[in-house]
């Protein structure tokens, strides 16, 4: 901090300035880095000031660098004193800037910084001391107000008008007012008045920003610019001590004008606009009074600060630093006076009618607008507000109230949080003030909360095991311009907090780790610009408790449980013990306060599997851990062992017990043979079925239930059905008329057989046989058995009451087919027809097959009163054989035939010219089947072309040497074993061939092409002609086949067309493409001027219509060219010198389009030149005689004038153009004469003159009163 002004180090870009103090303002945090330099927190760069003795003092600007440049500073004494380590250079305020100085006074600094309690602490800057420098409760500097009494404001008339606008805006905006330095203004600053006063007077020196102070709650700081209107009995003056100005006054006595100028050298401060009031006024000059405002930013530029030391400009206009400031007033002279910061002022007195100057007095901002109010101390004043940025006019100011000096400027539709640069302009006479201003920031439109995977799950409450404690916040960017976000997380239980800076530029987005479990966290952020923060924008975010650990359930007793768990870390509410059935139904709900580790469950039912969840519940999140347990279980009831009809299985089925079961423990056993292994079931299981047993045996089941440690066995018992005899079959022998019954004995224990034949329903042969039979024949004697006839049979295996019985079936032989023949064949179908066998058969059996290789396709089941059977969707061109079996049961007689099937035609036949005008090319996709070779025509009206057969593998076939734009077709046969298919037709055309010897031709026309070409070669059905302007199409003719030419009109001159010529034939086309170009246009109205020069002439003309490239100006002289030069199509002059003097030019304007040229000419005749070596030879009392050189260049004759008081004595003489001399006789003695000597060059003239006089009472000429001249 500077102490005495009380003002802090705070930075704008790269520029180091002085402001106000805010402890918490990024801007304004510094810290030392080891190697004893300064660096500024928020950009990382280091303080930096260039000591080189070469500059200027008020040119030592400090700025910020890098930290590897920037150099070392200490502390000097107890005082404050603060420099450079290595250069007795100390820093020091100058205006908002800081500057270094080998002066030490003034050099006052101290670390700033707010303790706990919100008051403001100074100590030592440096770090090897604590110790306060300077009381903040000193009236000199007040922390909390920010005010400074170094103006007198009570006298002031402009403070109480200030005040009241202030009040009155402030009552009609809810915006506050912002401080100076946000607007781009200075404080008022008092200076030392040490030095002498001006004639005995005292006199204040102001800096030309005053602000005044209102006493409303906003504090605003009121930029003001002093302007006054003084009789010549006041006077008044403006001096620039803070910024080290140096006036100097120098007055020059003129005729009608006093020269007033002053030479400022301004330091540019902070980067921020200054308006500078210059009021001059002068001793002796009544109503004679200006005001000016110089700027001292650079273009409205806040941190670029170019010192650009000695440049000069005029009034109103963006002063570097040195700048020239040249005011013209009217003032007897005066003597040269010059002021510096240590002198006495000029005085200047003025009575000058007051001119508008501007006082800002309020400044009310929001997101989108600014509104400036302002007092001004001229009359009938109008005020307009421009933005210095777009150099566009935004609005007009409009006057405030019942006040004639007093307007409101309010600007619309800016951007929020973005720096405003403003001139506020008079309209009447040009006055102007420049200030700056920021719009309010806004903030995001929402804040989007992110937690963690885990976390994520806790929004609805869902039960989860786990999470971490981190979320992850992001927002949209804010509307306008925005430095930094501030980003601030609290604790609500605790009130803590946590806060990141991002910055604007960055991505909008942010997160924080280490949350506590079962919190409830407020999110605030912060939109900042400048010094100005929008409304935070706020939302809320909780972590989830953490989960019980250590959980254990245990029964205990019939019908409880017990359940005991450990609380987690981080914050519990409450605890809720959820009980749940197997099929997630909620049976129980208790609600224990957080304290509580153990319940006990009551009421159960037995043997039954229950899920006990413990659920922690903070902020209206959830957590939880979950453990099963059961109770003991019944024993089954209605227990049954049956064989359900079968002789290698048992099913055991109970009914479930009440209550819940963990499994079942069945075993099954017999009175002989080994127990069969014990099988465990699951709860829900009600049966169990035993495979493998022994046909016929006695088994005994035993099922226990288990659940929860506990069982209950209940008993039965059951027997198998004897097994049936296996390999049971019957079949006939050889003879054709005889079935044999055979079969193996059955597994197991069993006591006899049972034989029965069955013919239909009526059995023919039952009877009883020992268990060691195992064959029966039949027919016996008395029994006749039908070919083809089914016969049924049966044998039974009897085991005490239990039976099991094996069926099986027989017949003979049945009868082949007769006469079996192919009654039709195509592409893809086969049919063949037969005579009905002899017999009983079930039905017929066709199979078809390929030759070679040999392999089934197709098979059909036919009824027994089929005659024919038909194959489709087969192979084109293949040999098949057809087998007809005759089926019976499982006999069967078969009869084949073989028979081939038609070759397939070919497919996609496809007739392309490939863009050839000379041949085509036929595609096909090979036909289906087989084949072995393609017969293949080329055809062109109605005659064969060409006929050739190539190969089972070829899809393609070439035709050249064909017509182009001739229509032929392509016939395709397939050949196969010398069968042939159907035809496969396809057309096909050749493209027409280009048209040849294209003319294009201008026929020396503007607005017209001709166009003509050779017909092609070939059938062409037409022409189609396309006229384009680049990618333009403009015109299209269809140009019949016998007239090959065409015309375009209303054309662009000197334009470059494209012309396309097609040629058609079906629907192909060739295309011819040419370019050429229409005659260029003349330009129009050459004339050629002499500007009053001998030796120049200048060429202008109206620009030629149409297309063009250049122009070419040609000067010529009897045919014979002198100069020419080529002038570029966006000009219509051109310039000719060193001509001879009067000579008549010839002028040639040519327009160029390509290679094309149109000329126009003019004539141009250059200024003749006056004569040389005029001179008076010699004088009389009446006559006077001149002599001189001919005049060069182009002479058409001279012309002599004799002039007395420029009155023509005599007519002019004309003499030719060899004549070099003249004599005037008749004269007045001792008069004086003007002899004027004219050169002619067609009808321009340039003179010449000389003065003589006639002898008078015989007086000689003396050379001296002899004057030469132009009239």
């Amino acid at each position: 901090m500077h102490t005495p002004r009380g003002l802090c180090l705070l930075t704008y870009r790269q520029t180091v300035i002085l402001g106000r103090c805010e402890a918490t303002d990024p801007a304004q945090q510094w810290e030392w880095t080891g190697g004893a330099r300064l660096i500024h927190a928020q950009s990382s760069r280091c303080l930096w000031a260039d000591p080189s003795p070469g500059l200027p003092r008020h040119a030592r600007l400090v700025t910020l660098s890098n930290c590897t440049d920037a150099p070392v500073w200490k502390c000097y004494g107890a005082k404050g004193a603060f420099g450079l380590a290595e250069t007795p250079m100390y820093l020091k305020k100058q205006g908002l800037r800081l500057v270094i100085r080998g002066d030490p006074r003034y050099s006052n600094w101290a670390k700033y910084d707010v303790d706990s309690g919100g008051n403001d602490v100074m100590t030592s800057l440096c770090q090897d001391t604590d110790r306060p420098t300077i009381d903040p409760s000193s009236p000199t500097y007040d922390f909390q107000k920010r005010t400074y009494n170094w103006l007198d404001l009570t006298h002031n008339p402009l403070y109480n008008l200030t005040s009241s606008l202030i009040r009155y805006r402030n009552s009609q905006r809810s915006n506050n007012v912002y401080s100076s330095l946000d607007h781009g203004f200075t404080k008022t600053q008092r200076h030392n008045s040490n030095s002498p006063t001006h004639h005995s007077k005292n006199h204040t020196h102001f800096h030309s920003h005053t602000h005044y102070y209102s006493h409303t709650h906003y504090h605003p700081y009121n930029h003001t610019h002093q302007c006054r209107n003084n009789t010549s009995h006041h006077q008044y003056h403006t001096h620039y001590h803070s910024n080290n100005h140096t006036h100097y006054h120098r007055h020059t006595r003129y005729q009608q004008s006093h020269t007033h100028s002053h030479t400022h050298h301004h330091q540019n401060n902070a980067g921020y606009h200054q308006n500078h009031a210059h009021c001059h006024s002068n001793h002796h000059t009544q109503n004679n009074n200006s005001c000016s405002y110089h700027n001292n930013n650079n273009h409205g530029s806040p941190h670029n600060s170019n010192n650009n030391h000695g440049s000069s400009h005029n009034n109103n206009s963006n002063n570097n630093h040195g700048s020239s400031h040249n005011t013209t007033t009217t003032a007897p002279p005066t003597t040269t006076t010059a002021t510096t910061t240590t002198a006495p002022p000029t005085t200047i007195q003025t009575t000058e009618a007051a001119r508008c100057c501007v006082n800002f007095t309020d400044i009310n901002t929001n997101s989108d607008s600014v509104v400036v109010t302002l007092t001004t101390t001229g009359q009938s004043c109008n005020f307009t507000a421009v933005n210095e940025d777009t150099r566009a006019e935004v609005t007009d100011c409009d006057p405030y109230g019942e006040f004639s000096n007093v307007f409101v400027c309010e600007i619309r539709d800016l951007a929020p949080g973005t720096l405003l640069h403003l001139a506020v302009i008079s309209k009447r006479d040009g006055e102007r003030a420049n200030m700056s201003v920021r719009t309010d920031p806004v903030g995001p439109a929402r804040l989007d909360v992110q937690l963690d995977q885990a976390q994520a799950q806790y929004r609805n409450q869902s039960p989860v095991q786990s999470g971490t404690s981190g979320l992850r916040v992001s927002w949209p960017r804010s509307p306008g311009h925005v430095d930094w976000y501030e980003l601030t997380l609290e604790d609500n239980s605790t009130g803590s907090s946590r806060s990141t800076r991002v910055m604007g530029s960055a991505a909008p987005r942010s997160g924080f780790t280490s949350l506590t479990p079962g919190s409830l966290y407020t999110l605030s952020l912060v939109a900042t610009a400048g010094n100005k923060s929008a409304p935070p924008v706020q939302t809320t975010a909780a972590t989830a408790p953490s989960s019980v650990s250590g959980l254990q359930v245990a029964s205990s007793s019939s019908g409880s449980l017990g359940v005991s768990w450990q609380a987690g870390p981080g914050r519990t509410e409450l605890f809720r013990v959820l009980l749940r059935d197997q099929e997630g139904v909620l049976v129980r709900n208790v609600t224990l306060e957080n304290t509580v580790t153990s319940a006990t469950l009551p009421s159960l039912r037995p043997g039954t599997l229950y899920t006990v969840t413990v659920v922690a519940e903070a902020v209206g999140l959830q957590s939880s851990v979950s453990k099963q347990a059961a109770t003991a279980p019944a024993a089954v009831s209605d227990l049954r062992l049956d064989n359900n009809g079968s002789s290698e299985t048992l099913r055991a089925s109970w009914a479930s017990p009440g209550g819940g079961v963990d499994s079942y423990l069945v075993t099954l056993s017999a009175q002989q043979g080994p127990a069969h292994p014990p099988r465990r079931l699951a709860p829900n299981a009600t049966q169990a079925l035993f495979r493998g047993l022994t046909p016929g045996r006695s088994y005994q089941l035993a099922v226990r239930t288990e659940a929860a440690g506990r069982s209950t066995e209940a008993r039965s018992s059951g027997r198998t059905v004897p097994d049936s005899v296996s390999r049971l079959s019957m079949s006939a022998l050889g003879d054709g008329r005889t079935l044999a019954m055979t079969w193996s004995p059955p597994r197991g224990e069993w006591e006899s057989y049972g034989v029965l034949l069955w013919n239909g329903s009526a059995p023919l042969v039952n009877e009883t046989v020992g268990k060691l039979v195992s064959r029966r024949s039949f027919p016996g004697p008395g029994l006749s058995l039908v070919p083809g006839r089914l016969y049924r049979a049966e044998v039974t295996v009897h085991s005490g009451l239990l039976g099991n019985t094996a069926h099986c079936q027989g017949r003979l032989a049945p009868r082949p087919v007769q006469q079996l023949v192919v009654r039709h064949s195509d592409e893809t179908t086969l049919s063949v027809l037969w005579n009905r066998p002899a017999g009983e058969w079930e039905g017929f059996t066709v199979v078809l097959r390929h030759v070679e290789p040999a392999g089934v396709v197709s098979q059909k089941t036919l009824p027994w009163e089929a005659r024919e059977c038909t194959f489709n969707i087969l192979t084109p061109g293949r040999l098949y054989a057809v087998t007809v079996t005759t089926n019976s049961g499982n006999l069967t007689s078969s009869a084949s035939v073989t028979g081939w099937t038609t070759p397939a035609q070919v497919t996609q036949l496809q007739v392309s010219n490939g863009g050839s005008t000379d041949s085509l090319q036929a595609q096909w996709e090979r036909a289906a089947g087989d084949l072995d070779s393609y017969r293949v025509l080329l055809v062109h009206d109605s005659s064969v072309i060409k006929n050739e057969s190539v190969a089972a593998d070829t899809t393609g076939l070439s035709f050249p040497a064909l017509r182009p734009g001739a229509l032929y077709r392509v016939v395709v046969t397939t050949v196969r074993a010398g069968q042939t298919s159907r035809q496969s037709v396809a057309e096909g055309r050749t493209v027409p061939a280009a048209v040849g010897e294209v003319t294009v031709s201008n026929n020396g026309r503007m607005d017209f092409l001709s166009v003509s070409w050779r017909p092609p070669p070939g059938d062409v059905d037409g022409y189609l002609v396309t006229l384009r302007d680049r990618e333009k199409t403009l015109h299209t003719l269809a140009v019949s086949k016998s007239s090959p030419e065409c015309v375009f009109n209303s054309l662009v001159s000197g334009r470059l067309y494209n012309i396309s010529i097609t040629s058609r034939s079906g629907v192909y086309e060739n295309h011819t493409v040419v370019q050429e170009r229409t005659q260029p246009s003349r330009v129009q109205n050459p004339t050629a001027t002499h500007a009053a020069r001998d030796d120049y002439l200048k060429v202008y003309w109206r620009h030629a219509a149409g297309d063009f490239d250049f122009y070419q100006v040609v000067i010529k002289h009897n045919n014979i060219f002198h100069q020419n030069k080529t002038v570029a199509k966006t000009q219509n002059e051109c310039v000719f010198s060193g001509l001879e003097p009067g000579r008549l030019y010839t002028v040639l304007v040519s327009t160029w389009s390509g290679s094309y040229e149109t000329s126009i000419s003019t004539d141009g005749r250059t200024f003749p030149a006056a004569v040389r070596s005029l001179s008076l030879a010699g004088r009389g009392t009446e006559d006077l005689r001149v002599t001189w050189s001919a005049a060069p260049g182009d002479v058409d004759h001279y012309e002599v004038q004799l002039l007395f008081n420029d009155m023509k004595v005599f007519p002019p003489i004309t003499l030719g153009s060899g004549v070099g001399e003249c004599v005037l006789s008749s004269l007045t003695p001792g008069r004086l004469y003007k002899i004027l000597v004219s050169t002619f060059s067609g009808p321009n003239q340039r003179a010449q003159f000389i003065e003589g006089r006639t002898g008078d009472f015989h007086r000689l000429i003396t050379p001296g009163r002899i004057r030469l001249g132009h009239p």
